[in-house]
Protein backbone atom coordinates (compact mmCIF):
# COMPACT_ATOMS: atom_id res chain seq x y z
CA UNK A 1 0.00 0.00 0.00
CA UNK A 2 1.68 3.32 -1.26
CA UNK A 3 -0.30 7.04 -0.77
CA UNK A 4 -0.50 8.85 -3.79
CA UNK A 5 -2.22 11.73 -2.67
CA UNK A 6 -1.89 14.21 0.27
CA UNK A 7 -4.38 17.25 0.41
CA UNK A 8 -4.42 19.52 3.50
CA UNK A 9 -6.96 22.49 3.77
CA UNK A 10 -6.05 25.88 5.80
CA UNK A 11 -2.64 25.03 6.79
CA UNK A 12 -1.86 27.42 9.29
CA UNK A 13 -5.63 29.02 8.52
CA UNK A 14 -4.60 30.58 5.11
CA UNK A 15 -2.66 27.97 2.76
CA UNK A 16 -4.01 24.31 0.76
CA UNK A 17 -1.58 22.28 -0.47
CA UNK A 18 -2.41 18.99 -2.97
CA UNK A 19 0.58 16.73 -3.53
CA UNK A 20 0.56 14.50 -6.00
CA UNK A 21 3.27 11.65 -5.38
CA UNK A 22 5.90 10.37 -7.32
CA UNK A 23 7.07 6.96 -7.77
CA UNK A 24 9.74 6.79 -4.72
CA UNK A 25 10.81 9.68 -4.40
CA UNK A 26 9.11 13.54 -3.97
CA UNK A 27 10.78 16.31 -3.65
CA UNK A 28 8.45 19.20 -2.14
CA UNK A 29 9.78 22.69 -2.44
CA UNK A 30 8.78 26.26 -1.82
CA UNK A 31 9.81 29.53 0.16
CA UNK A 32 9.91 29.56 3.98
CA UNK A 33 6.57 29.59 5.97
CA UNK A 34 4.32 27.54 3.49
CA UNK A 35 4.37 24.53 5.54
CA UNK A 36 6.98 21.77 4.24
CA UNK A 37 8.02 21.01 7.71
CA UNK A 38 4.80 20.94 9.34
CA UNK A 39 3.20 19.08 6.63
CA UNK A 40 5.71 16.67 7.05
CA UNK A 41 5.29 16.09 10.94
CA UNK A 42 0.86 16.21 10.62
CA UNK A 43 1.72 12.83 8.07
CA UNK A 44 3.50 11.60 10.43
CA UNK A 45 1.65 12.10 13.22
CA UNK A 46 -1.13 10.77 11.60
CA UNK A 47 0.22 7.42 11.69
CA UNK A 48 1.74 7.45 15.19
CA UNK A 49 -1.51 8.42 16.62
CA UNK A 50 0.29 11.99 17.88
CA UNK A 51 -3.04 14.00 18.65
CA UNK A 52 -0.38 16.81 20.26
CA UNK A 53 1.01 17.05 16.73
CA UNK A 54 -2.32 17.39 15.02
CA UNK A 55 -3.77 19.47 17.57
CA UNK A 56 -0.72 22.10 18.06
CA UNK A 57 -0.43 22.83 13.95
CA UNK A 58 -3.15 24.66 12.63
CA UNK A 59 -5.41 22.92 9.64
CA UNK A 60 -8.37 22.17 8.38
CA UNK A 61 -8.18 19.12 7.14
CA UNK A 62 -5.97 16.43 6.00
CA UNK A 63 -7.06 13.74 3.44
CA UNK A 64 -4.56 10.87 2.37
CA UNK A 65 -5.26 8.96 -0.69
CA UNK A 66 -3.55 5.58 -1.16
CA UNK A 67 -3.12 3.77 -4.40
CA UNK A 68 -5.85 1.13 -3.87
CA UNK A 69 -8.58 4.13 -3.46
CA UNK A 70 -8.43 3.57 0.12
CA UNK A 71 -8.93 7.14 2.19
CA UNK A 72 -7.65 8.23 5.39
CA UNK A 73 -9.11 11.58 6.46
CA UNK A 74 -8.46 13.75 9.65
CA UNK A 75 -10.40 16.94 10.04
CA UNK A 76 -10.38 19.77 13.22
CA UNK A 77 -13.93 19.84 14.42
CA UNK A 78 -14.54 23.14 13.69
CA UNK A 79 -13.11 25.29 10.85
CA UNK A 80 -13.11 28.79 12.78
CA UNK A 81 -10.77 27.36 16.30
CA UNK A 82 -8.29 25.71 15.10
CA UNK A 83 -6.92 24.98 18.54
CA UNK A 84 -10.08 22.12 18.45
CA UNK A 85 -9.28 19.02 18.93
CA UNK A 86 -9.05 16.75 15.65
CA UNK A 87 -11.65 14.33 14.48
CA UNK A 88 -10.05 11.04 15.42
CA UNK A 89 -12.26 8.28 13.39
CA UNK A 90 -11.44 4.80 13.54
CA UNK A 91 -9.62 4.69 10.22
CA UNK A 92 -6.89 6.86 12.50
CA UNK A 93 -6.78 5.09 15.12
CA UNK A 94 -6.00 2.13 12.71
CA UNK A 95 -3.89 4.34 10.77
CA UNK A 96 -0.30 3.17 13.03
CA UNK A 97 -1.12 -0.92 12.04
CA UNK A 98 -1.43 -0.41 8.46
CA UNK A 99 1.13 1.30 7.20
CA UNK A 100 4.89 2.15 8.48
CA UNK A 101 6.20 5.81 8.68
CA UNK A 102 9.81 7.27 9.67
CA UNK A 103 10.39 11.12 10.15
CA UNK A 104 13.44 11.88 9.94
CA UNK A 105 13.96 15.54 10.93
CA UNK A 106 16.57 18.27 11.22
CA UNK A 107 18.60 17.19 14.49
CA UNK A 108 20.39 14.40 13.52
CA UNK A 109 24.17 14.52 14.70
CA UNK A 110 23.60 13.45 18.53
CA UNK A 111 22.74 10.37 16.95
CA UNK A 112 25.94 9.42 15.62
CA UNK A 113 27.12 6.93 18.54
CA UNK A 114 24.05 6.48 20.16
CA UNK A 115 23.48 4.37 16.12
CA UNK A 116 26.97 2.82 16.26
CA UNK A 117 26.00 0.74 19.36
CA UNK A 118 22.68 0.24 17.85
CA UNK A 119 24.65 -1.92 14.85
CA UNK A 120 26.38 -3.44 17.17
CA UNK A 121 23.78 -4.83 19.20
CA UNK A 122 22.19 -5.43 15.72
CA UNK A 123 25.44 -7.58 14.90
CA UNK A 124 25.65 -9.65 18.21
CA UNK A 125 21.60 -10.60 17.10
CA UNK A 126 22.89 -11.78 13.54
CA UNK A 127 26.42 -13.64 15.13
CA UNK A 128 23.87 -15.12 17.41
CA UNK A 129 21.44 -16.45 14.94
CA UNK A 130 24.62 -18.02 13.30
CA UNK A 131 25.33 -19.77 15.78
CA UNK A 132 22.51 -21.27 16.56
CA UNK A 133 21.50 -22.64 13.49
CA UNK A 134 24.97 -23.94 12.97
CA UNK A 135 24.87 -25.60 15.89
CA UNK A 136 21.31 -27.46 14.40
CA UNK A 137 22.61 -28.59 11.24
CA UNK A 138 26.03 -29.67 12.63
CA UNK A 139 24.56 -31.67 15.41
CA UNK A 140 22.31 -33.41 12.71
CA UNK A 141 24.66 -33.80 10.03
CA UNK A 142 25.37 -37.51 10.47
CA UNK A 143 21.99 -38.30 10.12
CA UNK A 144 21.04 -36.42 7.32
CA UNK A 145 24.38 -37.77 5.53
CA UNK A 146 23.12 -41.50 6.01
CA UNK A 147 19.74 -40.57 5.04
CA UNK A 148 20.79 -38.68 1.74
CA UNK A 149 20.37 -40.55 -1.67
CA UNK A 150 22.80 -40.15 -4.56
CA UNK A 151 19.69 -39.48 -7.02
CA UNK A 152 18.41 -36.49 -4.70
CA UNK A 153 22.17 -34.79 -5.19
CA UNK A 154 22.93 -31.46 -6.64
CA UNK A 155 24.36 -31.96 -10.18
CA UNK A 156 28.22 -31.82 -10.57
CA UNK A 157 28.28 -28.70 -12.62
CA UNK A 158 25.88 -26.72 -10.35
CA UNK A 159 27.40 -27.83 -7.27
CA UNK A 160 30.73 -26.15 -8.73
CA UNK A 161 28.74 -22.93 -9.68
CA UNK A 162 26.97 -22.93 -6.16
CA UNK A 163 30.77 -23.09 -4.49
CA UNK A 164 31.78 -20.26 -6.40
CA UNK A 165 29.06 -18.64 -5.41
CA UNK A 166 29.46 -19.19 -1.64
CA UNK A 167 33.00 -17.63 -1.78
CA UNK A 168 32.09 -15.06 -2.78
CA UNK A 169 29.75 -14.38 -0.74
CA UNK A 170 31.73 -15.28 2.75
CA UNK A 171 34.15 -12.91 1.13
CA UNK A 172 31.69 -10.22 1.11
CA UNK A 173 29.76 -10.83 4.90
CA UNK A 174 33.70 -10.60 5.80
CA UNK A 175 34.12 -7.45 4.01
CA UNK A 176 31.37 -5.87 5.63
CA UNK A 177 32.95 -7.05 9.23
CA UNK A 178 30.33 -9.72 10.25
CA UNK A 179 32.57 -12.44 9.76
CA UNK A 180 36.63 -12.30 10.67
CA UNK A 181 38.77 -13.82 7.77
CA UNK A 182 39.87 -17.53 7.67
CA UNK A 183 43.35 -18.37 8.09
CA UNK A 184 43.32 -21.34 6.22
CA UNK A 185 42.87 -21.47 2.02
CA UNK A 186 39.22 -21.32 0.98
CA UNK A 187 38.10 -24.48 -0.14
CA UNK A 188 38.58 -25.88 -4.02
CA UNK A 189 36.77 -28.68 -4.73
CA UNK A 190 38.85 -31.64 -6.60
CA UNK A 191 39.01 -31.84 -10.18
CA UNK A 192 36.75 -35.56 -10.15
CA UNK A 193 33.88 -35.87 -7.80
CA UNK A 194 32.74 -39.52 -6.84
CA UNK A 195 28.97 -40.22 -5.87
CA UNK A 196 30.28 -40.56 -1.96
CA UNK A 197 31.72 -37.10 -2.28
CA UNK A 198 28.77 -35.53 -4.11
CA UNK A 199 26.39 -36.64 -1.27
CA UNK A 200 28.58 -34.99 1.28
CA UNK A 201 29.13 -31.54 -0.72
CA UNK A 202 25.57 -31.40 -1.07
CA UNK A 203 25.03 -31.28 2.28
CA UNK A 204 27.65 -28.89 3.06
CA UNK A 205 26.88 -26.32 0.60
CA UNK A 206 23.09 -26.17 1.76
CA UNK A 207 24.33 -25.92 5.21
CA UNK A 208 26.99 -23.05 4.00
CA UNK A 209 24.38 -21.52 2.32
CA UNK A 210 21.64 -21.31 4.74
CA UNK A 211 24.42 -19.97 7.55
CA UNK A 212 25.52 -17.10 5.39
CA UNK A 213 21.77 -16.38 4.33
CA UNK A 214 21.27 -14.85 7.82
CA UNK A 215 23.72 -12.28 7.16
CA UNK A 216 22.42 -11.39 3.47
CA UNK A 217 20.27 -8.54 4.14
CA UNK A 218 22.77 -6.50 6.82
CA UNK A 219 25.55 -7.35 4.44
CA UNK A 220 23.98 -5.76 1.34
CA UNK A 221 23.24 -2.71 3.27
CA UNK A 222 26.17 -2.29 4.88
CA UNK A 223 28.16 -2.71 1.55
CA UNK A 224 26.19 0.39 0.18
CA UNK A 225 26.63 2.38 3.56
CA UNK A 226 30.38 2.23 2.99
CA UNK A 227 30.28 2.68 -0.55
CA UNK A 228 28.35 5.91 -0.19
CA UNK A 229 30.60 7.15 2.80
CA UNK A 230 33.50 6.25 1.40
CA UNK A 231 32.88 8.11 -1.89
CA UNK A 232 31.88 10.86 -0.10
CA UNK A 233 34.30 11.05 2.65
CA UNK A 234 37.68 11.90 -0.04
CA UNK A 235 39.97 11.83 3.48
CA UNK A 236 38.75 9.17 5.54
CA UNK A 237 37.56 5.24 4.82
CA UNK A 238 35.30 3.58 7.10
CA UNK A 239 34.70 0.17 8.26
CA UNK A 240 32.66 -1.88 10.01
CA UNK A 241 33.42 -3.50 13.09
CA UNK A 242 31.00 -5.91 15.17
CA UNK A 243 33.11 -4.87 18.06
CA UNK A 244 32.76 -0.65 17.55
CA UNK A 245 30.13 -0.22 14.99
CA UNK A 246 31.18 2.03 12.84
CA UNK A 247 35.28 3.02 12.30
CA UNK A 248 36.89 5.98 10.46
CA UNK A 249 40.58 5.73 9.77
CA UNK A 250 42.56 7.94 7.92
CA UNK A 251 44.80 7.14 4.66
CA UNK A 252 48.05 6.65 6.99
CA UNK A 253 45.75 3.76 8.96
CA UNK A 254 45.26 6.22 12.26
CA UNK A 255 41.64 5.09 13.73
CA UNK A 256 39.60 8.68 14.32
CA UNK A 257 37.33 9.38 17.10
CA UNK A 258 33.76 9.67 16.26
CA UNK A 259 33.83 12.69 17.81
CA UNK A 260 36.77 14.16 15.33
CA UNK A 261 33.86 14.02 12.50
CA UNK A 262 32.57 17.00 11.00
CA UNK A 263 29.13 17.90 11.51
CA UNK A 264 28.51 17.43 7.69
CA UNK A 265 30.06 14.35 8.30
CA UNK A 266 28.18 13.07 11.49
CA UNK A 267 24.76 13.86 9.48
CA UNK A 268 25.68 11.78 6.23
CA UNK A 269 25.95 8.61 8.40
CA UNK A 270 23.02 9.38 10.78
CA UNK A 271 20.61 9.97 7.60
CA UNK A 272 21.63 6.90 5.70
CA UNK A 273 21.74 4.54 8.76
CA UNK A 274 18.12 5.58 9.28
CA UNK A 275 17.48 5.18 5.33
CA UNK A 276 19.18 1.70 5.77
CA UNK A 277 18.62 0.62 9.12
CA UNK A 278 15.78 1.92 10.60
CA UNK A 279 13.14 1.28 8.50
CA UNK A 280 10.73 -1.80 7.28
CA UNK A 281 9.89 -2.74 3.73
CA UNK A 282 7.55 -0.97 1.60
CA UNK A 283 7.43 2.29 4.29
CA UNK A 284 7.14 5.88 3.97
CA UNK A 285 10.19 7.98 4.67
CA UNK A 286 10.17 11.69 5.92
CA UNK A 287 13.03 13.47 5.15
CA UNK A 288 13.17 17.15 6.48
CA UNK A 289 15.90 19.52 5.03
CA UNK A 290 18.39 16.41 3.70
CA UNK A 291 20.98 19.47 2.49
CA UNK A 292 21.67 20.29 6.02
CA UNK A 293 25.37 20.69 6.92
CA UNK A 294 26.14 18.80 3.44
CA UNK A 295 28.58 20.74 0.86
CA UNK A 296 27.10 21.55 -2.56
CA UNK A 297 28.98 18.29 -3.72
CA UNK A 298 27.20 16.35 -1.10
CA UNK A 299 24.09 17.66 -2.23
CA UNK A 300 24.62 17.09 -5.68
CA UNK A 301 25.57 13.62 -5.19
CA UNK A 302 22.35 12.72 -2.42
CA UNK A 303 19.51 11.87 -4.93
CA UNK A 304 21.24 9.26 -6.90
CA UNK A 305 22.43 7.86 -3.61
CA UNK A 306 19.08 8.19 -1.80
CA UNK A 307 17.11 6.76 -5.26
CA UNK A 308 20.07 3.57 -4.91
CA UNK A 309 19.03 3.29 -1.19
CA UNK A 310 14.68 3.38 -2.20
CA UNK A 311 15.68 0.32 -4.65
CA UNK A 312 17.69 -1.81 -1.85
CA UNK A 313 14.92 -0.87 0.62
CA UNK A 314 11.67 -0.63 -1.15
CA UNK A 315 10.62 2.77 0.15
CA UNK A 316 9.10 5.47 -0.55
CA UNK A 317 10.33 8.80 0.14
CA UNK A 318 9.34 12.39 0.79
CA UNK A 319 11.70 15.19 0.68
CA UNK A 320 11.28 18.59 1.83
CA UNK A 321 14.19 20.83 0.95
CA UNK A 322 15.27 24.69 0.02
CA UNK A 323 18.31 23.38 -2.07
CA UNK A 324 17.69 23.31 -6.04
CA UNK A 325 21.63 21.05 -5.64
CA UNK A 326 19.39 18.28 -3.85
CA UNK A 327 17.20 18.49 -6.59
CA UNK A 328 20.03 18.90 -9.33
CA UNK A 329 18.80 17.62 -12.70
CA UNK A 330 15.22 15.65 -11.24
CA UNK A 331 12.76 18.45 -11.11
CA UNK A 332 10.71 15.60 -12.62
CA UNK A 333 10.36 14.86 -8.68
CA UNK A 334 9.46 18.11 -7.81
CA UNK A 335 6.27 19.49 -6.30
CA UNK A 336 6.04 23.04 -5.25
CA UNK A 337 4.25 24.21 -2.39
CA UNK A 338 2.41 27.58 -3.65
CA UNK A 339 1.68 30.29 -1.40
CA UNK A 340 -1.38 33.05 -2.08
CA UNK A 341 -1.94 35.86 -3.85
Amino acid sequence: MRIREILISKLFGIFSHKIQLKDKVTIIHSPNGLGKTSLLRLINAVFKNDVAILTSIPFSELKLTFDDGSKITVSKSSELNYKSKPDLNLELKKAENIFSVLLIETQRVVAVEKYSRELVEAIKTKLADYATLSQSLDRTIPKRLLNAKSGKNIPENELRTRFAELEKQRLKVIEAGLLEKDSEEPFKLPSKIDEHTKIFLSVYLQDAEAKLSIFSEMTEKIDLMKKIVNKLFIHKNMKISKEKGFEFLTFDNQLLSLNELSSGEKNEIVLLYELLFKVQKNSLILIDEPELSLHVYWQQEFLKDLLEITSLANIDVIIATHSPQIINDRWDLTVELEGIS
